[in-house]
């Protein structure tokens, strides 16, 4: 089913490449791409050649499932159709991405307070989320103060323009923002 490889546009590697700056690209992890889609996938295989990839997807949601079948080769990655919020990740993972994960809560029948605190509540050393700053479904200081509350430090928080707006239902996306995330030691 895999047709070519896809690459993610300039905006998405610069701010993700920002986030992990000092993230040791040629160390394994084991990550998770929570809400995967092809872009963070591919960022995510791309930056850390070294790493094996669980890519959750909302059960049934063909959209992205086919997507990343389509233009992402099967290898350092399993796909995973799980709902973040119904089921419990046990798993450690040193790395987890949510990236364009948080506005979607509501489209997958959630709130964005439960998916933030789900997310939060994974077990990672190091958390990346990203999101469009328009997106009115995002609340970046609940972020914080959650990720605070959950015993996250803010390594880096960064926003970029894209050369391109994104259109969506709700919004015009210019601007990305993201945050690194660090569990306390």
């Amino acid at each position: 089913m895999f047709k070519r490889r896809f690459k993610a546009q300039k905006v998405h590697k610069q701010i993700f490449r920002r986030l992990v700056h000092g993230i040791d690209r040629h160390k394994p992890y084991k990550i998770l791409d929570a809400g995967s889609g092809r872009t963070s996938l591919s960022l995510i295989l791309e930056t850390y050649p070294m790493s094996h990839i669980d890519a959750v997807v909302y059960p049934g949601d063909l959209r992205k499932i086919n997507s990343i079948k389509e233009s992402v080769p099967m290898g350092r990655y399993r796909l995973i159709e799980q709902d973040l919020c119904l089921g419990q990740i046990a798993q450690q993972y040193e790395i987890v991405v949510a990236h364009l994960l948080l506005g979607e809560a509501a489209k997958f029948g959630s709130s964005f307070t439960l998916l933030l605190d789900t997310v939060l509540l994974l077990h990672a050393e190091k958390l990346v989320i990203i999101d469009f700053l328009e997106d009115p479904d995002v609340e970046f200081d609940l972020i914080l103060q959650h990720a605070q509350a959950y015993g996250y430090t803010v390594k880096c928080d960064h926003t970029i323009k894209g050369s391109e707006p994104f259109h969506c239902k709700r919004f015009v996306g210019w601007h990305y923002r993201g945050f690194l995330l660090e569990t306390e030691k």
